[in-house]
């Protein structure tokens, strides 16, 4: 499973597997790892030790230019309305182009994360991660403007059905990737509209 698990991920994602069994000694209980896929994940990871970028605005958009011109575009307009609302870019270390934009409320509680990922020359993905609210008892969800109603909302943009739906039956848990290729001009503003509103 481990070995399917790596060859079906990027190059920049490596797979293990840990179990544990329980062990005896001298009346103490101990916890013994085995782990499964080490090797195999060392071996993956070794060709890309050293090409990790952190990913400006600038070097995402030359990469974009250069790989997935037509991208540049949503690109562009999503980082424009995002600026506009005051949510700000941060290029992550990693190989595949990166860039996050935290989500907070007005008392500047993190509450999640969209990232643009491109994982392909093809395609940049927008991911809505709110594992954080997730972890939020049902009061404190209630007591945050706007964060009981925020899957709705989502769902209710066009392009970004499936995202909202699938964060309201998991509770805010599971997210979604939706190619930023499939969201028109409208649907991002309404978008970060939607997600910068979490602050007022």
């Amino acid at each position: 499973m481990v070995e399917y698990l790596n060859a079906m991920s990027g190059p920049a994602t490596s797979i293990i597997a840990v179990s544990y069994s329980r062990m005896k000694d001298q009346g103490t209980e101990i916890l013994m790892p085995r782990i499964y896929g080490e090797e195999l994940a060392e071996a993956k990871s070794a060709p890309h030790a050293g090409r990790q970028t952190t990913w400006s605005v600038d070097t995402y958009r030359s990469w974009l230019a250069s790989n997935s011109p037509s991208s540049l575009d949503k690109f562009e307009h999503f980082l424009a309305h995002a600026a506009a609302a005051g949510l700000s870019f941060h290029g992550s270390t990693t190989i595949v182009p990166t860039g996050t934009f935290g989500i907070f409320d007005r008392d500047n509680t993190r509450l999640g994360t969209v990232s643009l990922i491109s994982y392909t020359s093809k395609n940049t993905s927008l991911e809505l991660d709110f594992y954080r609210a997730s972890r939020l008892e049902p009061q404190q969800v209630a007591a945050i403007a706007g964060l009981s109603s925020l899957p709705a909302r989502i769902a209710a943009i066009p392009g970004m059905e499936e995202a909202g739906i699938l964060m309201s039956s998991s509770g805010f848990a599971n997210r979604k990737n939706t190619l930023l290729s499939e969201l028109t001009d409208e649907s991002i503003r309404q978008l970060v509209e939607v997600l910068a509103a979490l602050r007022l």
